[in-house]
């Protein structure tokens, strides 16, 4: 404890001024603050306004120590887990080692029947995976060719089927696609192949979700010909009584 004990150059003239038994006094108060934390209760010589001003510098220093000295403490027992950490990981890695090599001894007594095993079983699990990834590849292509023998704008058909590899509808949303196309192949805008979007385009946007518009129903102006029409004669009376006028043509 005695290290948090400085005397500072300041207090030296301070101290030079008092007699043996005040420096005495002087130093024995500090101590006894620094070693055990005793408040100097002061007393009448002259010593008092040195000591009052030497620990209220040295309090200073003490709380300094304090928080330097539970830094360290702190950094000492992080650097004392990791170590732990790290013998146990090592410690760990060394055991798993030895259990696999007892293993591997133990599989070659036994004929290696443990590997035998395990080699068949995921050479089984590879053949399911291939086989389900094949599936779904013969499934997914039925459904885009499906999709393509409908979608009247043929463009672009490796673009089309990333996209429609990524949409991967099933039966529900391919007859949903199919029917949206079929509907929207009634309006008017997909009567000009100019407007009909191309097939990626399409399936981005996910188009089949758009609102058909309603075909407007146009009535048909009736044309009615000449020949609809009785040819009449007309002589200069029946004009002149058609019109409402006399004597038009005397």
């Amino acid at each position: 404890m005695m290290d948090w004990f400085k005397m500072q150059t300041v207090w030296g003239a301070s101290v030079e001024r008092l007699s043996d038994a005040e420096a005495g006094r002087f130093i024995k108060a500090l101590y006894a603050f620094v070693r055990d934390g005793v408040e100097y209760e002061g007393s009448s010589g002259r010593e008092d306004p040195t000591i009052w001003l030497a620990l209220e510098a040295l309090r200073g220093d003490v709380e300094s120590f304090k928080n330097k000295e539970a830094n360290q403490k702190a950094q000492e027992e992080a650097l004392k887990e990791k170590r732990r950490i790290a013998a146990q990981a090592r410690w760990s890695k060394q055991t798993d080692a030895s259990e696999c090599k007892r293993m591997q001894v133990h599989a070659v007594a036994s004929n290696a029947e443990v590997c035998i095993a395990s080699a068949s079983q995921n050479k089984n699990k590879n053949k399911d995976i291939k086989e389900t990834l094949l599936k779904e590849s013969k499934e997914s292509d039925r459904a885009f060719d499906q999709f393509w023998a409908v979608y009247p704008r043929r463009e672009g058909k490796q673009t089309a089927k990333k996209a429609f590899e990524k949409i991967k509808p099933d039966d529900d949303l391919l007859n949903t696609m199919l029917t949206a196309i079929q509907r929207q192949k009634q309006t008017d805008q997909w009567s000009d192949p100019r407007y009909i979007p191309h097939p990626a385009t399409w399936l981005n946007g996910r188009r089949w979700e758009d609102a058909t518009p309603v075909q407007t129903q146009v009535k048909p102006v009736k044309v009615v010909s000449a020949a609809q029409y009785t040819q009449r004669d007309y002589d200069e009376n029946s004009l002149e009584e058609i019109l409402g006028v006399g004597d038009l043509f005397r």
